[in-house]
């Protein structure tokens, strides 16, 4: 007795393959995720107030300009 079996079945199993394998090697290329989801701020209370920041940034484009002799 001779089975065979239906193309469609095959198509679908291949298509299941193809897409399993690609999420696969995509879930892997994401690289591993280290953070905890939370954002910690780094800034100090001089950046925390845009007054500040602002003279910050001046003064230190004025100590650059110094730096270079300009």
């Amino acid at each position: 007795m001779k089975s065979q079996v239906n193309p469609i079945v095959v198509v679908i199993v291949l298509v299941v393959v193809v897409l399993g394998l690609g999420l696969y090697f995509w879930q892997g290329s994401q690289g591993v995720n280290t953070g905890s989801g939370k954002l910690q701020s780094n800034l100090g209370p001089i950046e925390k107030d845009p007054v500040k920041l602002q003279q910050g940034i001046e003064e230190s484009l004025q100590r650059d300009k110094k730096r270079r002799g300009q």
